[in-house]
């Protein structure tokens, strides 16, 4: 899960936007995003699925697959 986490921040990052915002345009709340990020959330797959399309990447990429 550690790679996923990563991912997320680096994406994050890179659009220059705060987990705050990023939850907020996912549709997830701000505790939950950050759970994914630290590598401490439990893997739903509906949230997986929001996070890819909101920063247009495969599922692939943030599990590290590719």
């Amino acid at each position: 899960m550690e790679i996923l986490g990563q991912r997320l921040r680096q994406l994050r990052t890179a659009r220059g936007i705060t987990a705050a915002q990023a939850a907020r345009e996912i549709g997830m709340p701000i505790y939950t995003y950050v759970c994914y990020e630290k590598g401490l959330a439990k893997r739903g797959f509906d949230n997986i699925i929001r996070m890819a399309k909101f920063y247009k990447v495969s599922t692939d990429y943030l599990f590290g697959l590719c």
